[in-house]
């Protein structure tokens, strides 16, 4: 989707404190061999009744700081997270709303995993187009995977899971970064990987044992034929939906200043994505996310407002989002940035 018209005038994150790879691998939490394979250097964890929708509001209260406070402009509150968020039935969107925004517009919630952000921005253009009346679009997204199911350092293969939490305003007004374009994708032969053998319902209970994605992935594999030729796909997919991006931005894969993508590990970055785009890892953000850990569809936005804390980005540099979630779910976005935001200077 060709954009041009809809901004980024504000971003806020909240993290909260490390914890090293190697310390995991002393106490026995992360294997040895995964820690030298993937170069990933720690986490972030937050407290194991942290709720994810508090974590979200932080993240908001230092957007509205950076744009002086003043949130009266939202017309829709999206939120989206690959953790549990809370109470079956509950909606942490409309909580998040509730104390943040207020008002009686809408809130809704994204169920895209780690694809949540990009995904995000392509709803909130539509949603912008679709009224010249409405301003404003505010994305939330928390996680939080201090869960008795879920093993943050064993869970996924080239991946240490991290928590935190991130927002961001998209709206008409000129901000720091323009949106020149977002698409998004899929390859549902691969909802499998995900699922493996499990059941499709009743879902994962508390009392059960952890999720283990790598078991998953390998049943998946076991009992469908096609999985290589879908993950061949898949990767296929993630580069036809990136040149599009960079072609309906009007730019070239040489045009890149940066590219920002999940905080997976060394070796799975440069195989999914900058090998076949023939980009060097220097121009990538994984020496930043490899300190974070992989928090979900905040990932991106993480990594972009270090990049602008770093004073790293100048008007006209061009940054390449990229990201992927379960079904599998892809997607592709490119932002211009128009001038550093104040609360950088």
């Amino acid at each position: 989707m060709r954009v041009g018209d809809v901004y980024i005038d504000a971003l806020g994150t909240w993290l909260p404190a490390s914890y090293s790879a190697e310390r995991a691998v002393r106490e026995g939490l992360y294997e040895a061999v995964d820690f030298e394979e993937n170069g990933l250097l720690g986490t972030r964890v937050a407290g194991p009744e942290e709720a994810p929708a508090e974590m979200a509001l932080r993240a908001v209260r230092q957007l509205a700081g950076r744009r002086g406070g003043d949130l009266s402009d939202v017309d829709l509150l999206v939120h989206a997270g690959g953790s549990w968020q809370g109470p079956e039935g509950w909606r942490p969107a409309s909580y998040i709303q509730r104390h943040t925004v207020g008002g009686t517009g809408p809130a809704w919630e994204l169920r895209m995993g780690c694809l949540g952000g990009l995904t995000a921005m392509e709803v909130a253009v539509g949603f912008l187009r679709g009224d010249d009346s409405r301003r404003t679009v505010l994305f939330t997204t928390a996680d939080n995977w201090s869960s008795p199911v879920v093993d943050r350092w064993r869970s996924f293969p080239g991946v240490i899971l991290g928590d935190g939490a991130s927002a961001l305003t998209l709206g008409k007004r000129p901000g720091f970064a323009r949106l020149l374009s977002v698409n998004t994708g899929g390859v549902p032969d691969l909802e499998g990987m995900y699922r493996g053998s499990e059941p499709l319902f009743p879902g994962t209970s508390l009392q059960r044992p952890p999720i283990d994605f790598r078991m998953r992935a390998t049943a998946y594999k076991e009992v469908d034929s096609t999985s290589s030729e879908a993950m061949m796909l898949s990767a296929k997919v993630q580069l036809e939906l990136i040149d599009r991006s960079l072609e309906e931005a009007g730019i070239g894969r040489g045009d890149i200043t940066r590219v920002i993508y999940v905080n997976y590990s060394r070796m799975a970055t440069q195989m999914w994505l900058l090998d076949p785009l023939g980009i060097p890892m220097s121009t990538s953000t994984w020496e930043i996310g490899r300190h974070i850990g992989h928090i979900g569809p905040s990932d991106q936005l993480v990594s972009m407002d270090r990049l602008l804390e770093q004073g790293a980005l100048s008007p006209g540099d061009h940054l390449l989002l990229a990201g992927l979630g379960p079904g599998m779910t892809l997607g592709s976005a490119v932002l211009e940035i128009v001038s550093p935001p104040a609360w950088t200077a």
